[in-house]
């Protein structure tokens, strides 16, 4: 580390906290989590290349808000989720990331944001489920690969729409609610036009079998969270 002459710790948390303050007085705490991810990836860093050492428990929280630092630091909301026991399989996490799982309204999805960057909020929702709740993979790989693709990305919004689709969030759908594809599809594609442009082959040979049954699927997770919650 470079020792900087200008740079004191005390001014430093001082100045970090009353930016913080005034976040939350103009924009609201929504706001708060991307600044604390943002200080997290560049802040800490000049700092401690300046001489400066420091964690995050050097930065005001405003009472009861705690949760802002554990979301920017990718915990879970309801901390009693993350002793959930994820299977993260990168075998099929592969095949989601590609829009090759099988069920056309996941893969129309998947394959919608990996060329355009961007993403119907109905198939968010579809797929973030399938990633969690079929696969049992965890939400943080999702919300990075978002994170990644997703043009109109936004820290909160991704995050807050990740641990709601795995039950983790502030006002998250209930664990028990596993989006069925097959259902989802008949409510929102009825006709197959968005699915048939995007999976043109969904109903040929080359389109890879279901890469997990939905009922055994749903058993399996219901059992993952049961034991975690009740742990």
């Amino acid at each position: 580390p470079v020792n900087h002459p200008f740079i004191n710790k005390e001014i430093t948390k001082s100045i970090l906290n009353n930016i913080i303050d005034d976040i939350i007085t103009e924009q609201g705490l929504g706001k708060v989590a991307p600044f604390i991810d943002a200080l997290k990836d560049f802040g800490f860093k000049y700092l401690t290349e300046s001489g400066v050492t420091w964690s995050m428990d050097d930065i005001n929280v405003p009472e009861g808000k705690a949760e802002l630092v554990k979301i920017a630091e990718g915990k879970s909301f309801k901390p009693k989720y993350d002793f959930i026991e994820w299977r993260n399989n990168e075998k099929e996490f592969e095949a989601w990331c590609q829009g090759k799982t099988g069920y056309p309204i996941v893969d129309a999805g998947m394959r919608e944001l990996n060329t355009t960057g961007f993403m119907h909020n109905r198939v968010r929702m579809i797929v973030a489920s399938f990633l969690t709740k079929h696969l049992l993979i965890d939400w943080r790989w999702g919300e990075a690969y978002f994170a990644q693709k997703l043009l109109d990305f936004d820290l909160a919004a991704n995050n807050g729409g990740w641990q709601w689709a795995s039950g983790s969030g502030c006002d998250a759908a209930p664990y028990f609610r596993v989006f069925n594809p097959r259902l989802q599809t008949e409510k929102f594609d009825k006709e197959l036009k968005y699915i048939r442009h995007w999976v043109p082959e969904f109903d040929s040979l080359t389109y890879p079998q279901p890469i997990v049954v939905h009922e055994v699927a749903r058993e399996r997770v219901l059992a993952a969270y049961a034991k975690a919650l009740k742990e």
